[in-house]
């Protein structure tokens, strides 16, 4: 674990948003020794840019036992859990709720008794005109880099006489994203489908989806691009995955370091190299 500890004692300060993914090592794989790179499942507090946890797996297929393995060391109380659809399962649904925190779970491949029934129930109540659903219903729309994105969300309260809706534990929304990207001339879409613990609430539903996917580039990438992870050539596993546990705990001290806020994390890991003091003294600035 990323010092639990530590990161519970922020944990007032973290906002409201928990993603969980995985990543692979992907240096730490060797062909001559048939073995499979490192993979990690973290927990990343999206709002603030922090790493609560890690907990390493076999492989990506094997991502749900970490995830289960991984939750009952979080604090989740008022916290909306954001898994995608690997993490789709029943018995991690249930261990949120038991952790007095909220799940939002996208429904896919791995679920396509449940995506369908979803997709069918919305589908009826647009031709119908929303007719005794009091739908609540959000769209954004971002434009920059010479890309316009609109995002839909549509979100409903939870019909009872779905079974495969119903045999979810604490469930009270399903809710249907529809994100449009034109760039360069060119149109594409997605749709996804959603369930979640919190009440259907379309801009609360679509506002943790994107916080969700800030886990690629805040936590991912940085660790690809400023901590040069995958070039790290440790084939050993317990090394592996503890040289990692050290380049998130470094993440987050650069993270908490408000006095130089302005610098980004590569600057800062350049200036805490040079100055080892300033590493010392941001780490000395952070919650006892």
């Amino acid at each position: 674990m990323v010092r639990l500890e530590w990161c519970g004692q922020v944990c007032p300060t973290l906002g409201k948003v928990i993603a969980i993914d995985g990543k692979s090592v992907r240096g730490s794989g060797s062909s001559v020794r048939a073995q499979r790179a490192l993979h990690v499942v973290s927990a990343y507090a999206s709002e603030m840019g922090l790493v609560l946890g890690q907990q390493r797996c076999d492989g990506k297929s094997n991502e749900i036992p970490a995830i289960k393995a991984l939750l009952p060391n979080l604090k989740l109380a008022d916290c909306i859990v954001t898994i995608d659809a690997m993490g789709c399962q029943t018995e991690i649904a249930a261990q949120v709720i038991e952790r007095q925190g909220d799940y939002l779970l996208n429904a896919k491949g791995n679920q396509p008794k449940l995506a369908e029934a979803i997709e069918e129930y919305i589908g009826i109540g647009e031709q119908t005109a929303w007719k005794n659903l009091a739908p609540s219903q959000f769209e954004s729309l971002d434009k920059g880099h010479g890309r316009v994105e609109t995002r839909r969300c549509v979100a409903l309260a939870v019909p009872d006489y779905l079974p495969e809706i119903a045999r979810w534990p604490g469930i009270k929304s399903i809710a249907r994203i529809e994100a449009i990207r034109e760039a360069q001339g060119k149109r594409t879409s997605e749709v996804r489908y959603l369930i979640g613990s919190m009440a259907p609430d379309a801009r609360e539903i679509l506002t943790a989806t994107r916080l969700h996917w800030g886990i690629e580039n805040g936590l991912h990438r940085c660790l690809d691009v400023v901590f040069r992870e995958d070039a790290s050539a440790v084939h050993l596993r317990q090394a592996a995955a503890n040289l990692g546990v050290l380049r998130k705990l470094a993440m987050n001290i650069f993270r908490l370091d408000t006095k130089n806020s302005k610098l980004s994390l590569s600057r800062k890991r350049k200036k805490a190299a040079w100055q080892p003091g300033q590493l010392h003294e941001a780490s000395a600035r952070q919650p006892k």
